[in-house]
């Protein structure tokens, strides 16, 4: 009986010790632009900005996985390309909306 409990407990180690993959990173994103904006993360809502006219470091910061991801931003008068980035370090990400409209990605392991 000892023995398999203590078969059970090793097992429920392992199994948290692999689930740590499963990490969060953030993503921090900055808008320079003057008008309110949102930030996609592969498709998927990350945060919004509200308007920056004044240009005073307006971000917000949103979480996502280990790997490459493809960030869009959506507001009034843009069009900007999508930028990628890729997460492997816990220092996580920076995505930066410039006043002219170029959307910038930055990570720690270029990709």
């Amino acid at each position: 009986m000892k023995l398999c409990l203590s078969f059970s407990i090793a097992f429920v180690c392992v199994l948290f010790a692999f689930s740590g993959d499963a990490q969060t990173f953030q993503v921090r994103f900055s808008n320079d632009y003057a008008k309110a904006v949102e930030f996609y993360i592969d498709g998927n809502f990350g945060c919004a900005v509200s308007a920056n006219p004044e240009g005073n470091n307006a971000y917000c910061v949103a979480n996502t996985s280990r790997g490459e991801h493809t960030v869009t931003v959506k507001g009034e008068g843009l069009d900007s390309e999508p930028c990628k980035f890729y997460i492997a370090r816990p220092e996580g990400a920076y995505v930066n909306l410039t006043k002219a409209r170029h959307l910038g990605c930055f990570s720690t392991l270029a990709h």
